[in-house]
């Protein structure tokens, strides 16, 4: 089985003061009251005090929870939930939304998803972790075996050009929903680049692959799935190798903005480029993204309004929605399936109900309520792994697919996180370099 190593860990969290944490504590109420304030004034409504003064009140108990870590896997995740989900009421409101559901529903959840983050820093945060070491099978150059299944990704996107070169040429946009039915594995194969990238970066920061080379594949990886459609795949690619650079460097806040930034950046440039391709223009300026910052929000609204009333609640059953497209054969995505049970008819993509709206159509309000609970013991777990660990492709693809959930839900996540990290564990197995697994010890706290 190979030796035993101890990895000896040590309580890596930021002490503050309590003077400081009440002045943190006050400086977030001060701003939460006079926005509430202005808001609820210039829009007539007091929902909209109360809701972000609670959110405030949230956002503190998560920062102290948290250890008031800035650069972390649990304030990622918390910050594009913010983005995707919380703040978007405040923004209905704004735009004069009237909402079905109780947009409360979201800071409710919110405050389960802390106490199960506290839950399991408190009992599991400070315990050491042990890792096995498992010897390769075959001990292929892992260079060589990572390169190519590189390739065979860049081959699955030109055939899959190629053989939807009509739907994708006259619009897309539009044509993108034509492509993607019946070519489930051929997609898996594209969507591989995702861990194919960021191994290459691991080599790359280990020397074994120039700078100049990995940015030249990076590139061509990154342009290839969004050129023939593929916003999610480029994105995954970006922020992947974000986190593993960042964990890996050790940088700092500001950096890290920087590198954010430079990601949004891009993500702009590319979707001008794919624009320019396509008939129905996506409008993903700047502005816009801000002024829709509602929409996940408004989708949630439309899942609580048709089920169980048009549909009844699935009981987990959309989990395996996105393992159907393995099989030979026409099969749509979640996000597909639920525009299409939604009766929705717009271009392009599927139907995002947020990770609410994905609890909420298996199971109702419980499911949310109990689901973000355990949101929070996952999230600690995963958080944990990626600041006690040296960072490898594993923690960040996971990482970054558990807070890409948040839009999309489990549903539409959990088929590639469980395809991908086999795929991965494999390419490592067979490679020259071996294989290391990683669990917590039970050792009782001093």
């Amino acid at each position: 089985m190979g030796n035993i190593a101890t990895i000896q860990t040590t309580k890596s969290q930021t002490r503050i003061s309590l003077r400081n944490e009440l002045i943190i504590f006050f400086s977030l109420l001060v701003f939460g009251l006079v926005v509430g304030t202005i808001g609820a004034l210039s829009l007539n409504n007091f929902l909209f005090f109360l809701y972000i003064t609670t959110y405030i009140v949230l956002l503190f108990l998560f920062l102290k929870v948290n250890h008031y870590q800035l650069i972390n896997i649990s304030t990622f995740f918390v910050f594009y939930l913010s983005y995707a989900v919380l703040l978007g009421p405040l923004f209905g409101w704004g735009f004069n939304i009237t909402y079905v559901s109780n947009p409360f529903i979201f800071l409710l959840g919110f405050a389960l998803f802390i106490v199960g983050l506290s839950f399991y820093n408190k009992k599991y945060y400070d315990k050491p972790l042990k890792s096995r070491e498992f010897p390769g099978i075959f001990h292929f150059n892992k260079l060589f075996v990572v390169l190519v299944f590189y390739f065979l990704g860049i081959a699955a996107c030109l055939y899959y050009f190629m053989i939807n070169r009509q739907a994708l040429s006259s619009d897309l946009n539009a044509g993108r929903a034509t492509a993607l039915s019946g070519n489930g594995l051929l997609i898996l194969f594209i969507k591989s680049l995702s861990i194919t990238t960021a191994m290459l970066l691991e080599l790359c920061l280990k020397g074994k692959i120039s700078k100049v080379t990995y940015v030249l594949l990076l590139g061509v990886a990154v342009v290839s799935s969004f050129i023939v459609g593929f916003k999610a795949i480029p994105i995954t690619i970006a922020i992947v190798s974000a986190l593993i650079y960042a964990n890996n460097k050790k940088l700092s806040l500001k950096t890290v903005l920087i590198i954010l930034i430079f990601i949004f950046v891009s993500y702009l440039l590319l979707q001008a480029i794919r624009d320019s391709v396509s008939a129905t223009k996506t409008n993903d300026s700047l502005i816009k993204r801000l002024k829709m910052m509602y929409v996940d929000s408004i989708n949630f609204d439309r899942v609580v309004y048709w089920f169980p009333k048009n549909t009844g609640f699935q009981y987990g059953s959309t989990l395996l929605i996105n393992f159907k497209m393995l099989l030979p054969g026409p099969d749509m995505d979640f996000t597909t399936w639920l525009k299409t049970t939604l009766q929705m008819t717009y271009d392009g993509g599927g139907f995002t109900p947020t990770i609410f709206g994905d609890f909420y159509i298996n199971f109702s309000y419980p499911g949310i309520f109990v689901g973000m609970l355990l949101y929070g013991v996952v999230c600690g777990f995963i958080n944990k792994r990626y600041e006690k660990t040296k960072i490898n492709w594993l923690v960040a693809y996971v990482s970054w697919e558990f807070v890409h959930s948040i839009t999309g839900g489990l549903s539409n996540v959990l088929m590639d996180m469980v395809v991908f990290t086999i795929l991965g564990i494999f390419i490592e197995s067979i490679s020259q370099e071996k294989v290391y697994y990683v669990r917590v010890t039970q050792l009782k706290l001093e």
